[in-house]
């Protein structure tokens, strides 16, 4: 995202921010984060070259790179606007892609071992969802109080496997419908 889309973004939701206020919140962010960002343009940027990432559990992905000398596609080769879009696509998504399928090997190793606490404790729950970082379970309802925060430790338990210098937060809930905040 750049600080265009953010002041897209902001003003889509209802916040009234200027173009310029847009910017420096958008420089702000990339100079307080810079370490980080950093290493999410080098990981796009290495997509992009290579065609492929590797995430730090060695899943990989691979990008079909786009020829620039395709002149039926990118009649301007790599100068070609169509050309640059797929680029930028290809280092967005392997941006993503290092801290996105982490995560997903974090919330599967969750899934994985509630089912097993499940077993082995005789909760009566079912996984019904996992959406990014959350887990929705349906326990019932005399399982619920004392299920909830070992299902807290079991996601924090998941997560520092891989998170070592952050602490892991978890929040949960128990209520008699699913929702979204």
């Amino acid at each position: 995202m750049g600080p265009y889309k953010l002041y897209m973004d902001l003003n889509g939701e209802g916040f009234n921010i200027s173009f310029e206020d847009a910017k420096k919140l958008f420089y702000k962010y990339t100079d307080l984060f810079s370490v980080g960002v950093n290493w999410i343009r080098e990981n796009g940027r290495a997509a992009a070259r290579d065609g492929y990432l590797v995430n730090m559990n060695g899943r990989r992905r691979y990008w079909f790179k786009p020829d620039p000398n395709d002149t039926e596609k990118y009649p301007n080769g790599r100068y070609d606007e169509n050309y640059k879009a797929a680029i930028g696509a290809i280092e967005r998504e392997g941006g993503n892609f290092v801290i996105q399928s982490v995560n997903a090997d974090m919330t599967k190793v969750a899934m994985t071992n509630i089912r097993r606490y499940k077993k082995k404790h005789n909760v009566r729950t079912t996984i019904v969802n996992a959406v990014y970082d959350e887990v929705v379970t349906n326990t019932h309802k005399d399982d619920s109080e004392a299920f909830v925060p070992e299902k807290r430790k079991i996601m924090i338990a998941a997560g520092e496997r891989w998170i070592k210098s952050i602490p892991v937060l978890v929040d949960g809930v128990t209520l008699p419908y699913w929702t979204k905040d």
